[in-house]
């Protein structure tokens, strides 16, 4: 591997001397006279507004010509696809009258044609906007970037001292590996006042744990770093060294706060990278929210999350704790009981999301275990989410466990569960959550799916909709009971009647699709249902596949013509069988 100490020499090793790349010249059909702006648009852009544009190189040479105006700008956002380097050598002379920028957002995306010229000559004109703070950039699927690409990218970080918050999305662009991010964390370890630092490289799959470790070695000079979002999605690459150096260097940050660590599909972590990562992981005293996702890291199993789940009483502070092994199969009940160890005793925990999708060991034992552990978080928790799916040994026994604790979590706001395929749930168990759910008083927001199981009925819906009239603070409800052949009209007719009694609920997404006993009788009871509802402004629906005459326009015709509220976002799937 090369010692690169500085620009030059990277710019050597890689494509030889910098001077060798010209800016593009702009054909001159793309070159349009300053003509006058109507008075509105002056106004509009004067006011520093940030507007948003989706543009190829015409319209990209268009939207930039009153740069006059654009001068008196702080906030600005680019949505480009089909961008080439001509485009962005002129939205670089564009940047270059807008001294007063402070935030800047470029969405670069599908644009094949652009190459390290057009990054170039864009990202000088970046590195000359003294006074930003916020800078955006998101770089997908442009096959032609490359390693100097990043360089470029780098060396404009010299000139922007201000800068406190930065993030950078690069996805699937195959040209890059560890050498391009080095560079790159050159320029991260060059923004000494950055707060905020948010780096999602998905689907590059070139890179290794050198990139993480370079990556992680920049880290240690942001001392005034208070969230770090980091995410490698599918990386086969990236393997147990980058994850045990990670936390080592966060450990020199003492204003870290919020720490985001994705490792989806990293199919290279295994037990013993998880647990010298969690060793690491607890000299991070200062971590308030701690988010770790190694979903698809199929060599993990129950000694890496025992280990992992022994940390977290040794973080003092923690209030938001998220964990994601979705897909780890080797999972078993043993995972889930030392994770339910590991944050029973934790004080401050306000928060607390477990996604376990695709882990088909566990069993009803998970559930009341973790029923155990939240009994004891008592009046401190207020948001809570589970993810369970495809197990057919989790049915009635856990759910009915875990649901007598709920009202002892007496200030739980926001309730979130999924047990997705989990055929051994029926109407029994629904009931019993039900029940439990219409004690929570103080309940906003509920999220339920229990999607393309078999054993729920209009019995079911029949009780969940008698709990729902006790709830009255609601303003949030999601319920998803997907491909239940036993659902019919009498279910959601019940469910209907109860809805009027929401009186505050501002989003509504019922999810009954492939329900087939559904018909055209069913649906409007739920149309009358909403008629009565004053502050709904997001309305979801999802009825594919059920035995119903009734059309999408006649749908949102209805509902515009009947609802008290003016919904302001409709997502509406309505079809028969036949169709």
């Amino acid at each position: 591997m090369h010692n690169l100490t500085s620009f030059s020499q990277i710019c050597s090793v890689l494509v030889g001397d910098e001077k060798d790349l010209v800016q593009p010249r702009i054909p001159k059909k793309f070159l349009l006279s300053k003509g006058r702006q109507d008075a509105s648009s002056s106004r509009k852009l004067s006011q520093g507004v940030n507007v948003s544009k989706t543009l190829n190189d015409k319209a990209l040479v268009e939207s930039t010509r009153y740069s006059y105006v654009d001068s008196h700008m702080q906030s600005r956002k680019w949505v480009c696809t089909e961008v080439t380097d001509i485009g962005l050598s002129h939205l670089a002379d564009y940047l270059k009258t807008c001294k007063n920028l402070k935030d800047l957002e470029l969405q670069i995306e599908f644009c094949e044609k652009i190459t390290r010229h057009g990054i170039c000559s864009l990202f000088k004109s970046v590195k000359r906007l003294k006074n930003l703070c916020t800078l955006k950039l998101s770089l997908k699927l442009c096959d032609n970037l490359d390693n100097m690409s990043m360089f470029y990218i780098s060396q404009s970080m010299k000139g922007l001292r201000r800068l406190e918050k930065l993030s950078v999305e690069i996805h699937v662009c195959q040209k890059l590996d560890d050498r391009g991010m080095l560079a790159l964390s050159k320029g991260v370890g060059r923004s000494r006042k950055l707060s905020f630092l948010g780096l999602n490289m998905n689907g590059c799959n070139n890179m290794t744990d050198e990139t993480v470790i370079h990556l992680s070695k920049s880290f240690k000079y942001l001392g005034n770093l208070e969230t770090l979002d980091v995410f490698f999605g599918s990386f086969d690459r990236i393997g147990n060294k980058g994850l045990e150096y990670l936390p080592i260097e966060l450990g020199s940050m003492p204003k870290l706060k919020n720490l985001n660590l994705y490792f989806r599909g990293c199919s290279g972590i295994t037990d013993e990278g998880l647990t010298t990562f969690s060793k690491n992981l607890a000299q991070i005293s200062s971590v308030e929210a701690l988010r770790v996702d190694f979903g698809d890291c199929e060599q993990i199993t129950n000694q890496g999350v025992i280990d992992l789940s022994t940390t977290f009483s040794k973080l003092p502070v923690i209030e938001d704790l998220a964990l994601n092994f979705s897909g780890c199969r080797d999972l078993s009940d043993a995972s889930i009981f030392s994770i339910a160890r590991g944050i029973e005793n934790i004080q401050t925990l306000q928060s607390f999301s477990l996604d376990l999708f695709s882990c088909q060991e566990l069993s009803d034992r998970s559930l009341l275990g973790l029923a155990r552990s939240l009994s004891k978080l008592g009046s401190n928790l207020n948001q809570l989410k589970l993810k369970f799916s495809l197990s057919d040994n989790l049915g009635d026994i856990g759910l009915t466990g875990f649901a007598q604790v709920l009202p002892n979590l007496q200030n739980l706001k926001s309730l979130i569960l999924n047990f997705i395929v989990c055929n051994q749930i029926t109407d029994h168990g629904l009931s019993q959550l039900a029940n439990s759910l219409s004690k929570m008083s103080l309940l906003e927001q509920l999220y339920l799916d229990f999607s393309c199981s078999e054993r729920i009925s209009d019995r079911g819906i029949s009780y969940l909709a008698k709990a729902l009239s006790y709830l009255r603070t609601l303003t949030v409800l999601n319920l998803d009971f997907r491909g239940y052949e036993e659902i019919s009209d009498r279910g959601l007719s019940n469910l209907s009647r109860a809805i009027p009694s929401l009186n505050t609920l501002n989003t509504l997404n019922l999810y009954f699709a492939w329900c087939k006993k559904i018909s055209d009788q069913g649906l409007s009871s739920l149309f009358d249902g909403l008629s009565n509802l004053k502050m709904l402004n997001n309305l979801d629906l999802d009825f594919i596949g059920t035995n119903t005459t009734i059309s999408k326009e006649q749908t949102i015709e209805r509902i515009t013509n009947t609802c008290e509220s003016p919904i302001s976002r409709w997502n509406v799937n309505i079809g028969s069988i036949e169709s």
